[in-house]
């Protein structure tokens, strides 16, 4: 499937102007190359997930709402948001490839040190009760905040840079 795609943009890219480009399908209305449901981007960006049933999807990277703001926010605002309410530094942050039960993105976000069981429980009952949760999560990402000890699970693909 992936290589598909690959080849549809390799395909979009191709700067043969004897032949009309073709656009891809879009249900995005809200998005600035959305022309008569086509997608009518220069260059077209997916990622790739699976859903829990193991079936891949792609996530339209493309995508630009007409007001000029990006769909989600990005790994750094995600974390600007997590040290705002709890005022702990974020170490890392990584996306989990599969999309949760209502087809949005889990998002970890590891705090740097390490707290008791007791305190985490502190942490993460004063993250998911912040509107800063409330606003990420009514854009479909589900963050949830672990220690710095704590292992993240292979899969997951980490999204901030890591300073030397």
């Amino acid at each position: 499937m992936k290589n598909l795609f690959e080849n549809w943009q390799k395909y979009l890219r191709e700067e043969d102007n004897d032949q009309p480009k073709v656009a891809c399908d879009c249900l995005c209305t809200d998005c600035v190359w959305n022309k008569n449901k086509q997608c009518v981007a220069k260059e077209i960006k997916l990622d790739f997930a699976k859903t829990k049933e193991g079936k891949t999807i792609c996530e339209c990277l493309t995508y630009e709402v007409k007001s000029g703001e990006k769909k989600g926010p990005d790994s750094q605002k995600i974390q600007e948001s997590i040290e705002k309410v709890l005022e702990i530094q974020v170490r890392k942050i990584y996306k989990s490839p599969v999309l949760n039960e209502s087809g949005g993105l889990q998002i970890k976000a590891q705090l740097i040190g390490a707290y008791t069981q007791k305190l985490m429980e502190m942490i993460r009952e004063r993250w998911t009760s912040s509107s800063e949760y409330k606003v990420l999560q009514e854009m479909g990402y589900e963050v949830q905040v672990i220690d710095g000890d704590d292992m993240v699970e292979e899969n997951y693909i980490l999204l901030t840079k890591e300073l030397l």
